[in-house]
C-alpha cells in the first residue's frame, strides 16, 4: 500500500531522513538506499510516496519511497519474465550442478535433503517478510533471511524474490544475496572437479 508524505527531517551526511506521511501516526524513518528511481538527493519540504513496514525493533520505517514526482512503475518494486526466466535459469543450473556431483559419488546424496529442506523454508521466510511490510507488521530481519539462504536456503530465496517482487531492488540485499549463492555454486563446482580440487587443496596448503 502506497503513502502520500513529506519529508520533514533530513540528514544529508548519515543518508538518512523522516517523513510525515498522511493517515500515519507519528514520523516515518528512510534510508536513501530505500529510495528508487532517485534522480537527486532528498531534502526536506520533498513530496514523496512510499510503502511503510517496521524494523526489527517494531518502529514505523519505509520499505520502498520515491519522490512524489517519479512514482514508482508497476514492476518497478519487483522483476519482469526476463528476470524469472535469468533466476530459473540460474536455479536449474546449480541443482544439476548438484545433481552430477552426487550421482558420481562427490558429495553425499543427504546434501539434496539439505537443499530440499531449507528452500520451502526460504520461501516460507519470504512471502511472509512481504506480507509483514504491505501490512506494517513485525518484520523477518534481513540477517535472518540471509542466514537461512546461507544455510541452503538460497535457491527458495531467489524463487521467492522474483516471483514475490520482494528486495529485487535493494543493492544492500541483493549484493550479500548473490555473494552467497556464488559461494555455493564455487562449493559444488570444485567439490565436481578433481583437478579444482586438488588446486583449491594445494591453494589451501601453500604457505
Amino acid at each position: 500500500m502506497w503513502h502520500k508524505g513529506e519529508i520533514v527531517d533530513w540528514n544529508d551526511e548519515r543518508g538518512f531522513g523522516f517523513v510525515q506521511a498522511d493517515a500515519i501516526d507519528g514520523h516515518i524513518f528512510f534510508h536513501i538506499k530505500d529510495f528508487t528511481g532517485r534522480s537527486r538527493r532528498p531534502a526536506v519540504g520533498d513530496f514523496v510516496v512510499l510503502s511503510v513496514g517496521v524494523d526489527d525493533k517494531g518502529r514505523k520505517r519505509a520499505v520502498t519511497i520515491a519522490f512524489a514526482e517519479q512514482p514508482p512503475l508497476p514492476h518497478e518494486d519487483g522483476a519482469g519474465p526476463a528476470a524469472v526466466a535469468a533466476v530459473s535459469i540460474v536455479i536449474g543450473a546449480f541443482v544439476t550442478l548438484l545433481a552430477v556431483d552426487v550421482w558420481f559419488g562427490h558429495v553425499p546424496a543427504w546434501i539434496l535433503a539439505v537443499y530440499g529442506l531449507m528452500a520451502p523454508l526460504s520461501i516460507h521466510l519470504y512471502r511472509r517478510d512481504k506480507h509483514a511490510a504491505q501490512h506494517e507488521e513485525w518484520r523477518v530481519s534481513e540477517r535472518t533471511l540471509l542466514l537461512v539462504d546461507l544455510l541452503g536456503g538460497w535457491i527458495g530465496g531467489a524463487f521467492a524474490q522474483v516471483t514475490l517482487r520482494h528486495k529485487v531492488r535493494k543493492a544492500s540485499f541483493q549484493i550479500p544475496f548473490w555473494t552467497i549463492a556464488s559461494a555455493h555454486y564455487f562449493l559444488w563446482l570444485v567439490a565436481g572437479n578433481e583437478s579444482l580440487r586438488a588446486a583449491f587443496t594445494s591453494l589451501l596448503q601453500s604457505p
